[in-house]
């Protein structure tokens, strides 16, 4: 026990103590060797897992990545090396991402891992479970559907008339509605075991459309009454007067229209368009009225007919009422006195010629006025 006379630690350990804090004395061999075996790891002595595995055993959670371990056996000390892998803690290997709660686009998708990347609804990407029912907005819709509100719905309201789809004036009135004049008509065909809906015209349902109709184009709803005819070229209904025939029952008559209801030549019509006799309207017409079938008309001196409601007298027209001078009447207004129609003026007394008194004057002025008047009168029918 006493380390003397040239003993060492190298040859008598036992009795000269190694002086090396990181050796041991074998007692075995008397030197001073590696604590390496003592039990103890001793980092400060450099052991490590490596060069003394009996003191420094590996542990895995140390984090430290040594003496065999890896990520397949102790991923808690050597992380995964695959991005798309984290460390499952429980069983200390490296597992696949997916159930993380995190969607992990360069490793992970709605195919491989539903749980962290379900599908989304309007991504324009139709995947992973996703249908029309569900997801229109990113699926589409089957024909004649159309995806609204991310609900397949008909196409009716779209603006465009799609008959392959079912569509018609009837089912779908907003994208094939009728024009104008027309009207939504159920057209059955084929003994009636076939019907459709089409567009036919409006003609025919009994109201006159004037924006549409007319008495050429459609009789049946805007026909003429009995007093009209229609006139092809501008489809109207044109009063019947000037068709030949006078229809009093249609208001005509000689006012009203006189190319259908002419009067006679002889005679006028009234204000009221009632023909009546010429005679009376003041002129003489020699193709009707005579001097006795008309006097107020036809009453010229040498006409024949003395007109006495014309002035016609025996002193004023002797050509149709004849001589004065033997009427027994002496009338002095017309000369006559007894010497130049004795017949009428003879007295007892003396026939003396007198001279021509003031008013025999004036008896022949009177004779010279109504013969004037005569003339004229002659004059104004001939201008007629």
């Amino acid at each position: 026990g006493v380390c003397e006379c040239g003993e060492t630690e190298s040859d008598c350990c036992t009795d000269c103590a190694c002086t090396d804090p990181c050796s041991t004395c074998n007692t075995a061999t008397n030197v001073c060797d590696s604590n390496c075996g003592n039990g103890t790891c001793e980092p400060a002595c450099g052991e490590t897992c490596s060069n003394c595995p009996s003191d420094c055993p590996t542990v895995c959670g140390d984090g430290v990545c040594e003496c065999g371990e890896n990520e397949t056996n102790c991923c808690t000390d050597c992380p995964c090396s695959d991005p798309c892998e984290a460390c499952n803690t429980a069983t200390n290997t490296c597992d696949s991402t997916c159930g993380d709660g995190t969607c992990d686009p360069a490793c992970e998708d709605c195919n491989s891992c539903l749980v962290d990347c379900p599908p989304t609804c309007g991504d324009e990407v139709c995947e992973c479970g996703e249908t029309d029912i569900d997801c229109c907005t990113d699926c589409g819709c089957p024909a004649c559907l159309t995806c609204n509100n991310n609900s397949c719905e008909s196409n009716c309201g779209n603006g465009t008339c799609e008959p392959g789809c079912g569509e018609d004036c009837d089912s779908c009135p907003s994208d094939c509605g009728c024009g104008d004049c027309t009207h939504c008509f159920l057209d059955c065909f084929g003994g009636g075991r076939t019907c459709v809906y089409v567009c036919a015209s409006d003609c025919g349902d009994g109201t006159c459309d004037p924006a549409c109709e007319n008495c050429d184009s459609c009789p049946q709803d805007c026909g003429c009454d009995a007093c009209t005819t229609c006139d092809p070229a501008t489809g109207t209904c044109d009063p019947d007067c000037g068709n030949g025939t006078c229809q009093p029952e249609c208001f005509e008559n000689c006012r009203t229209c006189l190319s259908d209801c002419q009067c006679d030549d002889c005679e006028n019509c009234s204000i009221g368009g009632v023909c009546h006799s010429a005679c009376g309207d003041g002129s003489c017409d020699p193709d009707c009225e005579t001097c006795s079938s008309c006097p107020q008309d036809c009453h010229e001196c040498g006409d024949g007919c003395c007109t006495a409601s014309a002035g016609e007298t025996c002193c004023s027209c002797t050509q149709d009422c004849g001589a004065c001078c033997g009427n027994d009447v002496c009338d002095t207004l017309c000369g006559e006195d007894c010497s130049t129609c004795p017949s009428d003026c003879l007295t007892e007394e003396p026939c003396d010629v007198p001279a021509v008194s003031e008013w025999g004057l004036i008896a022949l002025v009177l004779l010279l006025l109504t013969g004037l008047a005569v003339k004229f009168g002659q004059y104004r029918r001939q201008a007629r």
